[in-house]
């Protein structure tokens, strides 16, 4: 999978999502394994978010890679 994540977010701790796209770029792009990689991401890091959630990262990543067929 080669994607990108961008967009303002708006966070409590400034976390850089760099790492996180290198990580899901080496998974496969079963909806499980982006749970596992995003999940364990934000708790790994302690990612606290306005206005999202580890759960909308995940369903917009797999609405990407649903929309682009792999």
């Amino acid at each position: 999978m080669s994607a990108g994540i961008t967009g303002d977010f708006m966070q409590i701790n400034d976390i850089d999502f760099d790492s996180l796209e290198r990580l899901l770029i080496r998974s496969k792009t079963r909806r499980t394994n982006i749970e596992k990689i995003v999940y364990t991401y934000f708790k790994e890091n302690e990612i606290q978010m306005i206005g999202a959630s580890a759960g909308d990262f995940v369903d917009a990543i797999v609405g990407a890679v649903n929309e682009s067929g792999q």
